[in-house]
């Protein structure tokens, strides 16, 4: 709100590395909490993450490797797929080499974790900025200021942070790129290879082409065919986002009351299948609600978790919902695509937009409610 303000004092703790390498991982059972793994983690995180620290004579020492693999070895990429699955931290690690602040310090806490060290995820706002080295504090703290990033737990200090968020526009070293993964470039031969295309003339056997009278028609022909292709791709793109706005009509506006509210929640879970959001029909809608609010956030899930209850009632009450209860559970859809848009860049949108995922295989409810 405009003009409304906080006045905020706090104190960091600080540890040198002279007290890290003196200190000890807490290793108290009430700390083993953060010490557990999740299920279903690719086995080669935990295999990077003893390669990194290899060769480090305290756990500090092996934390701050940890943080500078990731720090100068990956990018700051803010259009990167969101989310912090097992599948996505794989392949954040071993293919992309870039993403946000949440994947770097997930990453981190999770790699952290399989050294042994008791480790957490920590969401708020930067305090301080790091000015070429220079940590200073912020004078305001604004949305700017959100960021992610990791704490680990040390006997005697307490939990340390780690910021394994590379700068914005950071570039990685050259050592740790060469290892990834890059697509081979065809560049154009060099020296003796290299030759010089003749000069060629109208042919001697067309005497139009001498004459110099149809030297418009290459280019006709290629204006032609490329006007044609993309014709056609418009047109199966129109198709596309025809059939979804049919659709959705026909869920919204056909049927009792309750199979309305049902084509809302089919609505959602078209754009979770849109996105390959891993939903199956033997999920129930809390447990979609639940995954998505892991995946994609709190905020953007916040409208599930009043969709969920009409959707419940309306699948097992005996009672028809009102009108009422209709027009609020697609608002409350409207907000989730909404919310979930925001978490994408444009290409991600466009590409959810025109998916044919959900025409392909829908998990339609109604089916549910109907048995």
């Amino acid at each position: 709100v405009k003009g409304l303000g906080y006045e905020l004092r706090a104190r960091l703790p600080i540890a040198t590395s002279a007290e890290l390498a003196a200190s000890a991982i807490d290793a108290r059972t009430d700390a083993d909490a953060y010490r557990a793994l999740p299920g279903g983690l690719p086995p080669n995180i935990g295999r990077l993450a003893t390669e990194v620290t290899a060769g480090a004579a305290s756990a500090g020492e092996a934390l701050d490797k940890l943080m500078a693999f990731l720090r100068t070895g990956f990018a700051v990429e803010a259009s990167s797929p969101a989310g912090h699955t097992a599948g996505r931290l794989d392949q954040f690690l071993r293919i992309d080499r870039s993403g946000n602040a949440e994947q770097f310090a997930t990453a981190f806490t999770i790699m952290a974790r399989s050294l042994g060290y008791p480790s957490r995820v920590v969401v708020g706002y930067k305090l301080v900025a790091d000015d070429k080295g220079t940590v200073r504090p912020l004078e305001f703290v604004t949305s700017a200021s959100y960021h992610v990033w990791s704490e680990v737990k040390f006997d005697g200090l307490g939990w340390i942070t780690y910021d394994p968020t590379p700068s914005a526009g950071a570039s990685p070293s050259t050592r740790v790129a060469e290892t990834a993964t890059t697509p081979e470039v065809l560049t154009p031969t060099t020296g003796a290879e290299q030759r010089t295309p003749s000069a060629v003339g109208p042919s001697e056997a067309d005497p139009a082409s001498s004459s110099g009278s149809a030297w418009w028609r290459p280019f006709a022909w290629g204006f032609g065919i490329a006007s044609g292709i993309v014709a056609l791709v418009g047109a199966v793109l129109g198709s596309i986002l025809m059939l979804k706005a049919r659709r959705r009509r026909r869920r919204r506006g056909t049927g009792p009351a309750a199979d309305r509210i049902v084509g809302a929640w089919d609505e959602v879970i078209d754009r979770l299948v849109e996105l390959h959001f891993p939903v199956t029909p033997s999920m129930t809608p809390h447990e979609v609600a639940r995954a998505t609010q892991a995946i994609y956030g709190t905020a953007a899930a916040l409208p599930l978790s009043f969709l969920v209850p009409d959707v419940g009632r309306a699948v097992f009450s005996r009672f028809e919902p009102d009108e009422v209860v209709v027009a609020r559970s697609w608002v409350r859809a409207l907000e989730f695509e909404q919310n979930l848009a925001i978490t994408l860049n444009r290409r991600q949108r466009w590409r959810a937009r025109l998916s044919v995922r959900a025409l392909r295989g829908s998990l339609d409810f109604r089916a549910t409610r109907a048995t």
